[in-house]
């Protein structure tokens, strides 16, 4: 059997004397879609950035397609395959959206004067063009990422980090400020992305969550409570109780 794209064993973080998560465990095979729910104060961001890499785990172990990666930096599990999204926009506002995605293309490569030189490639604007095209956003790169909608930026950070060709997509809310028609294109785009990108997802939005996801994980409190399929997570009395307040609506 090949190697887990991930594999979350027995994780705790803490902050202090606070225990933000405790003995969370989690496997992912390569090319499935995993959404992570939980009302706020649930460990959901804690659990996504310990993967990441930005907080050191306390205690537990974490695999990236076979290889431990406790002891690795940020850009080193980035190097591995992992590419993220963030709570909140990480963009370069005063250069354009094309700009943006043509620097996460290169990454370093590009800082500073380079960028200049490295404009003259017609084939990474391109990829540029392809990759704008793929998140809704044709037509829009010559604007300023300052002018674009909040929405529009979201959009820009997930080409942003399709560009980086990623193993294991992880997207923290990323319907985050979305109006609904945007969130249903973001179900569609989320859908289509090829096979052999394995998808992270924590989504503050029910329907999102259940509409893109093959298995659903639960948290609550720091912990992972319930694991199921988006069915069994719908069926689930102690999720409407605990996170819904009563009913959890099918997707459009």
């Amino acid at each position: 059997m090949p190697d887990p794209a991930l594999a979350v064993r027995d994780v705790s973080k803490s902050f202090g004397g606070v225990k933000a998560i405790r003995d969370v465990s989690l496997e992912i095979e390569a090319g499935e879609r995993i959404s992570v729910i939980g009302t706020n104060g649930a460990g959901k961001s804690t659990l996504f950035n310990t993967i990441a890499g930005v907080f050191p785990a306390s205690s537990g172990s974490i695999e990236l397609f076979g290889e431990d990666v406790n002891r690795l930096s940020t850009a080193a599990r980035a190097r591995r395959g992992l590419a993220r999204t963030f709570q909140t926009s990480r963009l370069f506002e005063q250069l354009t959206a094309a700009d943006n995605v043509f620097i996460a293309l290169g990454g370093n490569e590009f800082r500073g004067g380079l960028l200049r030189l490295a404009r003259r490639s017609p084939a990474r604007w391109d990829r540029v063009e392809r990759l704008l095209d793929r998140v809704g956003l044709a037509g829009r790169g010559e604007h300023l990422v300052a002018d674009l909608s909040h929405g529009e930026q979201r959009q820009l950070e997930l080409a942003m980090a399709l560009a980086l060709q990623p193993r294991l997509l992880m997207l923290d809310e990323p319907a985050a400020g979305f109006s609904p028609a945007e969130r249903g294109q973001l179900v569609r785009l989320l859908r289509e992305l090829p096979q052999e990108i394995t998808l992270l997802l924590i989504e503050h939005d029910m329907d999102i969550a259940l509409a893109v996801a093959s298995r659903v994980v639960v948290m609550h409190d720091g912990e992972k409570i319930l694991e199921g399929t988006p069915d069994e997570i719908r069926a689930s009395e102690r999720v409407r109780e605990i996170y819904l307040g009563g009913s959890i609506d099918h997707a459009a």
